[in-house]
């Protein structure tokens, strides 16, 4: 095994690549060591660890109690100009190592370069003490000092590499049954060093998040690195079940859902389409037979993916088909530069009577759904849409409905 990771870290440095793809790519490598039987938390964080610091990277392991089990996970000082990540971030690779059962293409990175503050949203807290507890912020500098010295010295030294380290190294080897037996030198050994795990802590605790979206560049680049065959089409459908299963397990360990991938269904509408639906739904509107209703029907989702659903749905006689179904970002341009001319072209083709506003659900006296028919019995419904919008797009149809009836009106005056 010590030759085979030597090989796979040398094989890593030659291909000269940032910091986090170096990593990314021997994490992965280590999960698929996993599937071979190495599914022991120590044995594979220790493996997980020993190759950052063979690779040039100050990392440590952070002791823990998870779920009553003793656990361990690594923190890593990133510095990567690519993706402009800076700081002390998390890898808990046990935790991210898929079963034999799992398709090879499923890579999870549920634990991968998160910050402190991410941590912290476990849904099952981790158990520290001494030092570990003092880099996650649970304790107090103080902690330290009843840390085992080695314990100390083996997170300072994955951070800090100068003379009195080495030679508090060799003092406590040397000694190492008595210092382990007599708790009473702890404390003058720890607290030469408590200003570095100070500093760790420090710059653990301050490290900003890394995106989402960041991520889902790094896994698509390693995505590439990994097979330089891969086509665009087998990149995204790959991209899109990473973050599929993601999503999936990080709901799983954290209560924190802002962390969540961005998925884009396959009916996802970009900004530079809303054109092209629009014309189609233009098409939709003149070909409309005298015998059917043509239902319009717009769906804020307003959760966490602030999405919009968009539906035509022509009804002929007891028959529903669905011509349109869309996928949009609830954003101000899709307000702006979809929504709003799409409210235009139905006064221009459709006579609306005055809409019903429904009354205010679960006391959001904002957040309400607002439905209109038509003269010729077509509908419009905006579904959970903010009542200042709906109050505007209802005053705008019922005075443009006015002049359609008025023009009507006039036409059936001159023709008789």
């Amino acid at each position: 095994m010590e030759q085979t990771v030597n090989n796979l870290i040398n094989s890593i440095i030659s291909l000269n690549l940032s910091a986090l793809e170096n990593i990314m790519l021997i994490y992965d490598k280590i999960k698929e060591y996993s599937q071979n039987g190495l599914y022991d938390n120590k044995t594979i964080t220790k493996l997980f660890n020993n190759c950052m610091l063979k690779m040039g990277y100050n990392s440590c392991i952070i002791e823990s109690m998870l779920n009553g089990d003793e656990h361990m996970h690594v923190i890593i000082n990133v510095n990567d100009d690519k993706y402009d990540v800076h700081g002390i971030y998390h890898f808990d690779i046990s935790l991210d190592c898929f079963s034999k059962q799992e398709d090879d293409r499923i890579c999870s990175y549920s634990f991968f370069c998160r910050n402190t503050k991410e941590m912290k949203t476990e849904n099952q807290r981790r158990i520290m003490k001494g030092a570990s507890a003092v880099i996650m912020g649970d304790e107090s500098i103080a902690a330290c000092r009843s840390e085992n010295p080695f314990r100390t010295l083996e997170i300072v030294s994955g951070f800090y590499s100068y003379e009195d380290i080495d030679r508090d190294i060799k003092f406590i080897n040397e000694y190492r049954e008595d210092i382990e037996t007599k708790p009473s030198y702890w404390p003058m050994i720890n607290k030469n060093y408590e200003l570095c795990i100070s500093s760790i802590r420090d710059k653990a605790n301050h490290s900003p998040e890394v995106l989402t979206s960041l991520i889902e560049e790094l896994i698509a680049n390693v995505q590439k690195i990994k097979n330089k065959s891969l086509s665009n089409e087998q990149l995204k459908q790959n991209l899109q079940l990473i973050k599929e299963y993601n999503n999936k397990r990080f709901k799983e360990f954290f209560s924190d859902t802002r962390l969540l991938f961005e998925l884009k269904p396959q009916n996802y509408v970009s900004k530079d389409e809303y054109k092209s639906v629009l014309n189609d739904a233009i098409l939709i509107y003149n070909s409309k037979k005298e015998n059917n209703q043509i239902k319009t029907v717009i769906e804020f989702t307003n959760n966490q993916q602030q999405q919009v659903l968009f539906k035509i749905i022509v009804l002929s006689g007891e028959e529903e088909k669905v011509i349109m179904n869309y996928t949009f970002d609830n954003s101000y341009d899709f307000s702006e530069l979809f929504l709003n001319p799409l409210i235009q072209m139905y006064s221009e083709y459709f006579s609306y009577m005055t809409g019903i506003i429904e009354k205010p659900k679960y006391f959001n006296l904002k957040i309400r759904s607002y439905a209109c028919e038509s003269n010729s019995g077509d509908f419009l419904m905006i579904k959970n849409g903010r009542i200042e919008y709906l109050e505007k797009v209802n005053y705008f149809l019922k005075n443009n409905s006015q002049k359609i009836d008025q023009q009507n009106k006039d036409e059936e005056s001159k023709l008789k």
